[in-house]
């Protein structure tokens, strides 16, 4: 395996997201452990990871330079048990677990190919409505 560079850029003032943190930390987690997985093979390995304003919510956007998705493979990342590690590497329930949770805050995740190869990730959530003065 080798090293890979990570960047996080975070917006200014972005709007408050109500929800389970330990829950929303999970997601987090789990799409940066496999960004890192994917980019340490490859040389020259980089995870970019942002967070910005989406309207009234934030956009949590993930991005590696590895392999990306071969096929379908971006439209079954969600199911239950659809891994593209070895069965020693991954159960194949992380991104399906983040999906819920994502879902259970109503908001969207997506995964798919970056332009310029790698995956790309994105997970959207709505802000706290701010009540009328």
């Amino acid at each position: 395996r080798r090293e890979v560079a990570v960047t996080v850029q975070v917006e200014p003032d972005l709007p408050t997201v109500y929800g389970n943190a330990g829950h929303l930390r999970q997601v987090v987690l789990n799409l940066l452990s496999n960004a890192m997985f994917s980019a340490a093979g490859v040389a020259g390995g980089e995870v970019r990871a942002s967070l910005a304003r989406d309207g009234q919510g934030v956009r949590l956007t993930i991005t590696d330079n590895g392999p990306g998705f071969t096929g379908d493979a971006a439209t079954h990342a969600f199911d239950p048990f659809f891994t593209t590690k070895s069965h020693e590497q991954g159960t194949g329930l992380g991104l399906s677990i983040a999906h819920r949770i994502v879902t259970e805050h109503r908001g969207t995740i997506t995964a798919e190919n970056g332009a310029n190869g790698g995956a790309v990730f994105c997970v959207s959530l709505p802000g706290l409505a701010v009540p009328a003065e």
